[in-house]
């Protein structure tokens, strides 16, 4: 993770994501996850309720709607049940 330091260069922080994320979910006993796999899940799922792919595309802040169809609606064709395991 990097931050701008008020000189305008670059500082490397030694925390990483999973340093935040890691005891909020043992906290809570549920199983670790990346934050990539966080937003698989969040795109899957939208499709799954039939959101519109524009709205997932700006909501992940991808460039195209083809890339959000392309990438997370291989569950668009299977049960829904299917996705959830």
């Amino acid at each position: 993770m990097f931050f701008a330091a008020t000189s305008a260069r670059h500082i490397q922080s030694r925390i990483r994501p999973t340093d935040i994320t890691e005891p909020i979910l043992n906290k809570a006993e549920l199983p670790q996850i990346c934050l990539y796999d966080l937003g698989y899940s969040h795109a899957t799922l939208l499709l799954i309720a039939e959101e519109n792919p524009k709205v997932v595309t700006e909501r992940l802040g991808h460039s195209t709607i083809a890339l959000v169809v392309d990438t997370y609606s291989q569950c668009r064709t299977i049960d829904a049940e299917e996705c959830k395991g």
